[in-house]
């Protein structure tokens, strides 16, 4: 077999993926010195890049990607020498998805628990092209990785000359490189990444741009408690979505809570406003959009407020945080709000109806700050790969 050594000769490529529930963006980037540069390739995969539901329909895709990148890789005169991957779902240190936390991406509900993607995608790999078999694979959650691209790329941006969009919380406070570097204490920053589902991961960030985890987040699968007078929306998105037969799309319970994501996520934005792409949402015009957005805005600042309270209920009890966990959450001082709703003009407005929650339940201490960049994920996806599998002479069997 052909082990993944790395050759002092020749560019070296590390492939980031990020996988959504709806499309999956990979992305090749070379290496330079052992480390990830912001130099990508353009290229794109022949292979279909909309996500496939189902275990094996998905391996078998992201399979085909890899196999893809490594003849690109190839064509280009250098060698592929690793693959990080962003996946929806709670990942253990064995690799193995908890229960309940990807149930976008499966024909069922619980396709994707205790599964090991790693495994998966080597198996489909070997069946291409044995050699591939040895190339180095990292998969994580794809909120860490959302969230510390967006941080990197904040604490990073040049003080001066930046061309980027520029970033402002809720108050209009400009959001410069040294707003999320925590000197004598760390600064709490999170990640609301709304798309077809609600990215959340939180990090403590230190002075020099450093990041520490706190918690595995899931804050798509807390139960938040909807009111009375809105509970006729939530109706409305179970008879849109929910299918006999089919899995639930919309998880609501008899005491009137709904999982957090299905209050905000773009499949439920859209079939609740009757437009098939959420940039059709005319909030400004249509008063059945503008009550669309209202409540999804209005449900993320409860969300926010929920989660400061220290107090929260998971859909699926055993992977509640614990007590610490709880407190260790409701001390998050920034929520970067980003995906390919939150991003977006729609995510502004939702932020502007957030803030009305926030202001209601006087929370002052917590600011919101739409990501509006170019979506870092699959940069960031490249580089949670370990540094041993990016630097010159290191052989990457595993």
């Amino acid at each position: 077999m052909v082990s993944y050594a790395h050759s002092a000769t020749g560019t070296r490529y590390v492939l980031g993926i990020d996988i959504g529930g709806q499309s999956i963006k990979p992305e090749l980037y070379e290496v330079k010195d052992g480390k990830v540069t912001e130099k990508k390739e353009e290229w794109q995969p022949e292979t279909e890049t909309k996500t496939k539901l189902g275990v094996v329909a998905h391996a078998g895709q992201i399979a085909d990607i890899i196999a893809e990148a490594n003849k690109k890789a190839q064509a280009l005169g250098g060698k592929l020498v690793a693959v990080g991957i962003g996946s929806p779902g709670r990942f253990r240190e064995d690799g193995t998805i908890k229960p309940g936390t990807n149930t976008n991406m499966g024909l069922t509900l619980d396709e994707f628990d205790e599964k090991n993607l790693k495994d998966k995608y080597k198996g489909e790999l070997k069946a291409i092209n044995p050699d591939l078999e040895s190339l180095p694979l990292t998969v994580g959650n794809d909120g860490n990785a959302m969230l510390a691209g967006m941080v990197q790329d904040i604490v990073n941006s040049p003080r001066t000359g930046d061309s980027r969009a520029v970033l402002k919380d809720q108050y209009e406070n400009k959001i410069n490189p040294s707003t999320l570097l925590g000197q004598q204490v760390a600064k709490r920053v999170a990640l609301f990444g709304i798309g077809t589902g609600l990215g959340h991961a939180i990090v403590d960030v230190d002075g020099k741009g450093g990041m520490h985890p706190i918690t595995d987040g899931h804050a798509s699968k807390l139960r938040v408690p909807v009111d009375e007078k809105d509970w006729p929306m939530v109706e409305k998105a179970i008879a849109l979505m929910n299918e006999e037969g089919k899995k639930p799309e919309v998880l609501a319970f008899p005491d009137h809570t709904v999982r957090a994501e299905d209050l905000m996520r773009d499949p439920v934005l859209k079939k609740l406003a009757g437009v098939d792409n959420a940039k059709d949402i005319d909030w400004a015009h249509n008063p059945e959009h503008e009550k669309v957005v209202q409540f999804a805005g209005k449900y993320m600042g409860r969300l926010i407020a929920l989660i400061k309270s220290g107090q929260s209920d998971d859909v699926e009890t055993r992977n509640g945080w614990s007590l610490t966990e709880k407190e260790d959450a409701a001390k998050t001082e920034y929520y970067l709000i980003g995906g390919g709703v939150g991003g977006k003009p729609l995510g502004a407005e939702m932020i502007r109806y957030a803030q009305e929650v926030l202001v209601d339940k006087k929370i002052s201490d917590v600011k919101m700050v739409q990501y509006t960049r170019e979506n870092p994920a699959a940069r960031a996806a490249a580089m949670t790969v370990p540094a041993e599998h990016l630097s010159v002479g290191h052989d990457g069997r595993v």
